[in-house]
C-alpha cells in the first residue's frame, strides 16, 4: 500500500458500489475475526492501517474517538494492516501502543486488501452488512502530506456513516 492520503477529495478516485468477500483474519491473541461474523451490526468501517506512516499514526486517537461515538450505534471498527514489512506481533504491538480500542488484523499476503481496492494507510472504507462498500476514502481532512489543519473542514468517514444509519446514500462515497 502506498503511504498517501489527503491528495485527493474522498470519492473522487473511484465511487464504491461493490461488494467485498467475507474475510476472516486473526487479531493480537490469534482468534478470528470475520466480516461474516458482524452481520448483526449496521455497519463495519474497515481502515487499513500501518505502523510507520506518520500520517496514519496522528490519526489513531481521531479512530479511537470515532469508535467510541459509533460503536454505541452499532457500528464496528476493525483494522487491517496488509504492509509485508508489519508483522502479526509489530500489529499488536503498535495497536497496544497507541491504544487502539478495535481488533487490527494482519492480512498476509494482501488478499483483502486487493479486494478492498486499498491503495493507502490510512484508508477508510463502509461496509453495510450484506458485504457492499458504501464508502471508500479518506477518515477528514484535516492531515494530509504536507499538511495539518487546525480542525477538519470535513469529516468524510463520521459524514458517510451517519448518511448510512440515517438509511441514506452516502452523499461522496
Amino acid at each position: 500500500l502506498a503511504l498517501l492520503v489527503g491528495l485527493t477529495p474522498a470519492g473522487a478516485e473511484s465511487k464504491p458500489a461493490k461488494a467485498v468477500k467475507p474475510f476472516s483474519l486473526k487479531d493480537a491473541d490469534g482468534k478470528a475475526w470475520s466480516l461474516a461474523g458482524q452481520k448483526d451490526k449496521k455497519a463495519v468501517v474497515v481502515l487499513f492501517l500501518g505502523t510507520e506512516c506518520p500520517i496514519n499514526n496522528q490519526y489513531l486517537p481521531r479512530l479511537a474517538e470515532l469508535h467510541k461515538e459509533y460503536a454505541e450505534k452499532g457500528v464496528a471498527f476493525v483494522g487491517v494492516n496488509s504492509n509485508t514489512h508489519d508483522t502479526a506481533t509489530r500489529v499488536a504491538g503498535h495497536a497496544k501502543a497507541n491504544a487502539v480500542p478495535f481488533p487490527v488484523l494482519k492480512d498476509v499476503g494482501n488478499a483483502v486488501a486487493d479486494d478492498f481496492g486499498a491503495r493507502r494507510t490510512p484508508e477508510a472504507f463502509v461496509v453495510s452488512p450484506a458485504g457492499k462498500v458504501l464508502y471508500q476514502g479518506r477518515i477528514d481532512d484535516q492531515i494530509g502530506v504536507g499538511f495539518k489543519r487546525k480542525e477538519p473542514t470535513r469529516r468524510d468517514l463520521a459524514v458517510a456513516l451517519d448518511e448510512a444509519l440515517a438509511g441514506k446514500s452516502v452523499s461522496t462515497p
